[in-house]
C-alpha cells in the first residue's frame, strides 16, 4: 500500500520514527508499505492547503492523520489513543448574542452537500476507521482556539457532545473525502478540556502511546 501520514508538527511523528528505528524522512519503506510523510503546521488552514496540494499531486491507498487531542470525555484516559469517526467544525457560523448558529443552521451550506453528511465530516471509507484496531471510537470537534473557559466548554458540550477536540481533524477528513482517499485519524489524549493548566498535561505519555498505536495499526494492515 501507498500510505500518507499527516501530522501538524514533527514532534507528533518523531517518536514513531524512533520506534521503528528509521531516520525521519519524507518517504520510506516499512512493513512492505510505501510511506510518505506530510507535516502541515498547526491548524485547519495550513492542513487544508498542504494536504490539498499533496493529494492533487499523488494518489494514496490510505491517509493516516496522527496527533494529540484534548478530551471533553473524562472516561478517556490521559495518554489513551482513539480513532475519530465523526468531526464537526464547531466555530463555523455566527454568534447571535448568547446563541451560536452554525453555517448549516443559517442556510449558508447544505448540511448534506459533499463532503458533509448532516453537517458532519467522516472518513471517506468508514469501514477503514471501524476495523478492530483496538482503539476507542470518538466524536470530535475541530477548533481554531482550544477551549479553556468553563462557560464556553459547557456550551460546546451541550451543542456538539464531543469526546475530543483538535485543530486539524476536520480539515483532514474534508480533504480526504474530496479526494476520495480512505482515511484514519489517530489521536492521543494529552489533556482534559478544562481551565488551562499545563502541569496536568501528559504530552510525553501521549506521544509515546501515539507512536505505538501507529505501529500497531500498520502491522494490522500487513
Amino acid at each position: 500500500m501507498k500510505i500518507l501520514i499527516v501530522a501538524a508538527t514533527e514532534a507528533e511523528v518523531l517518536p514513531f520514527f524512533k520506534k521503528i528505528k528509521q531516520i525521519p524522512q519524507n518517504s520510506f519503506q516499512f512493513m512492505d508499505h510505501e510511506f510518505h510523510l506530510l507535516v502541515t503546521s498547526v491548524g485547519m488552514v495550513a492542513t487544508a492547503f498542504e494536504l490539498g496540494i499533496k493529494l492533487a499531486q499523488e494518489n494514496f491507498d490510505l491517509a493516516i492523520n496522527v496527533g494529540l487531542a484534548g478530551a471533553f470525555n473524562k472516561s478517556l484516559l490521559l495518554g489513551e489513543v482513539v480513532t475519530v469517526q465523526e468531526e464537526h467544525i464547531s466555530e463555523l457560523g455566527a454568534q447571535d448574542d448568547a446563541k451560536f448558529q452554525s453555517v448549516f443552521e443559517m442556510g449558508l451550506i447544505d448540511p448534506n452537500c459533499s463532503p458533509y453528511e448532516e453537517g458532519m465530516l467522516h472518513p471517506y471509507v468508514k469501514d477503514v476507521n471501524m476495523r478492530r484496531w483496538g482503539f476507542t471510537q470518538v466524536k470530535a470537534i475541530t477548533v481554531n482556539k482550544v477551549h479553556g473557559k468553563e462557560s464556553t466548554i459547557e456550551r460546546t458540550i451541550k451543542q456538539y457532545d464531543p469526546d475530543i477536540e483538535s485543530m486539524e481533524g476536520a480539515a483532514f477528513f474534508y480533504g480526504c473525502r474530496k479526494a476520495k482517499v480512505p482515511s484514519v485519524q489517530l489521536r492521543a489524549i494529552s489533556n482534559y478540556v478544562e481551565k488551562r493548566n499545563r502541569d496536568k498535561w501528559e504530552i510525553n505519555l501521549a506521544l509515546r502511546n501515539l507512536a505505538e498505536a501507529l505501529k500497531i495499526m500498520i502491522h494490522k494492515l500487513a
